[in-house]
């Protein structure tokens, strides 16, 4: 089984562009599935969950402008996702209370 970690961490080390677009490519196919089901599981709307999931993505690609080494990836994700779509979640049954109290005046 592939090393991501090791990999993702020494190719942002080094700043090799090339690499880290190699390797994001090779973490989004193997963890994409799994990630998209956590967003799923939570928010029950599939375009919603596919967002949540491209922002997990985001979050973690971008993690390595801030210098986060990241021990264990799909853990990073999954918390991310897990994160991400309970937030989408409370923002929309907000939404929602909201506008049905302007709907009863």
């Amino acid at each position: 089984m592939r090393n991501f970690e090791k990999e993702w961490n020494i190719a942002v080390s080094k700043n090799d562009e090339r690499k880290i677009g190699e390797i994001a490519e090779a973490i989004y196919n193997q963890y994409f599935l799994l990630v998209f089901k956590v967003s799923y599981t939570i928010l029950l709307n599939k375009e919603e969950a596919e967002d949540a999931t491209q922002d997990a993505f985001v979050a973690f690609f971008n993690s390595r402008e801030t210098g986060t080494h990241i021990d264990n990836i799909k853990y990073y994700l999954l918390n991310s996702a897990k994160f991400i779509s309970y937030r989408r979640k409370q923002k929309s049954e907000s939404l929602l209370c909201f506008e049905e109290e302007r709907a009863s005046d």
